[in-house]
């Protein structure tokens, strides 16, 4: 694993709480039910990719 992979990992994680807890509250909210469900796998998916090519383009060496 890269530096910035691990870099872009720490982001996806920190980030991931503040981008479920949104869409599980208003999946809660139009569903009506308690067991709204938010794939995270695809949410950290998306974030970790995100912060991977902005790492990769401003820090190419990865330093």
């Amino acid at each position: 694993m890269t530096d910035n992979e691990k870099r872009a990992h720490d982001i996806a994680l920190a980030l991931l709480a503040e981008i479920i807890k949104p869409q599980y509250l208003a999946n809660a909210v139009v569903g009506g039910s308690k067991s709204a469900t938010v794939d995270a796998y695809v949410k950290y998916k998306t974030a970790y990719d995100s912060a991977l090519n902005a790492l990769n383009r401003d820090y190419p060496s990865g330093s």
